[in-house]
């Protein structure tokens, strides 16, 4: 029988590996140069402005367009690593601010700068949540501040790194040199990342066609563990399996946050679960909603009326991992 593994476990009670390291350096890498294409305009604004002929202060719809993009693409694009992961989103993002940070080497206008900057901003704010996100998924729970704060400090030295270009460059060879610099930067990166950045382990485990991906990953966490193991995640905010309260609808034979659906235990309120696999039909969908069909959780905020009550008596202790991942393996 294979033994049960719960993957924050794996994270919180072993020390920091090189596995672990390689995977903070990467995402603050990530930070470093989304920090220097965001600050690297503002040093050359001067020189644009004599260059094109226009009045101090008329640059300021290409700063403001930046700074937009960054927010819409951390509000609207970085939710995406939800559906396909952390690494892809990643990676895409470098590649899209990379091209678009060189692509303005052509501008020659402020419509164009403009628009320029807004798209570039887009994949620095798609990059910057999922960067952050992923080195706290990999960082023990003891050391998760320090992991985040020394991730995020990438930011600050790439507008320092910034600044320390524009001095170098930007006499001799012209504000274009910043954008050369700064587009080739998250490229060479973006190569980087695919080949060594690894996926969210609590993403991976939640999804049934990447399992393998998933001992592959825990083995370079905990190689001692070998491949007999069935993987179970306490932690369905960090994939795109999510139950809202303890009494919502359950996939059969979905692991979703620690409960294994259909056949498993709630380790929230102790109850068994086996009840889930027996629901009927539901409206919008099988087993409770359209989303199922894609082997999701079904969320919501109100109880089917056909799901079972549980009074408080029947409330019990937070059921032990042992008894979850032994359900797990039947």
């Amino acid at each position: 029988m294979a033994r049960a593994v719960n993957v924050s476990d794996i994270i919180d009670t072993r020390p920091v590996g090189p596995f672990q390291l390689r995977a903070f350096l990467l995402c603050a890498a990530v930070l470093f140069v989304d920090g220097f294409d965001v600050q690297g305009i503002t040093y050359v604004v001067p020189t644009i402005t004599r260059e094109w002929g226009l009045v101090r202060g008329q640059l300021w719809p290409a700063l403001t367009a930046g700074l937009v993009g960054v927010m819409l693409g951390a509000m609207l694009l970085a939710p995406l690593a939800d559906r396909v992961g952390r690494r892809r989103v990643i990676v895409y993002s470098c590649v899209a601010f990379g091209t678009l940070t060189l692509l303005t080497l052509a501008a020659d206008s402020l419509p164009s700068l403009v628009a320029l900057r807004f798209l570039t901003g887009l994949g620095l704010g798609s990059a910057l949540p999922n960067a952050l996100g992923l080195a706290s998924e990999y960082a023990p729970h003891k050391r998760r501040a320090l992991v985040v704060m020394f991730v995020g400090s990438g930011i600050s030295l790439g507008a320092i790194a910034a600044g320390i270009v524009a001095t170098q460059l930007v006499t001799p060879f012209g504000w274009r040199a910043m954008f050369v610099v700064g587009g080739v930067l998250p490229l060479v990166l973006a190569v980087l990342l695919a080949g060594g950045l690894p996926e969210s382990l609590r993403f991976a485990a939640l999804i049934a066609s990447r399992r393998a991906e998933t001992k592959r990953l825990l083995r370079r966490l905990a190689p001692d563990l070998g491949d007999d193991v069935e993987i179970v995640s306490h932690h369905a905010h960090a994939g795109t399996a999510t139950v809202i309260d303890s009494r919502a609808v359950l996939v059969p034979g979905v692991v979703t946050g620690g409960v294994v659906a259909g056949r498993g235990v709630d380790s929230r309120v102790g109850v068994d679960a086996s009840w889930a696999a027996n629901l009927p039909q539901l409206p919008g969908g099988s087993a409770g909603c359209r989303r199922a069909r894609k082997g999701r959780a079904c969320l919501g905020s109100r109880r089917h009326a056909n799901a079972p009550h549980f009074s408080p008596a029947h409330r019990t202790r937070r059921a032990p991992s042992a008894t979850l991942g032994a359900r797990a393996t039947r």
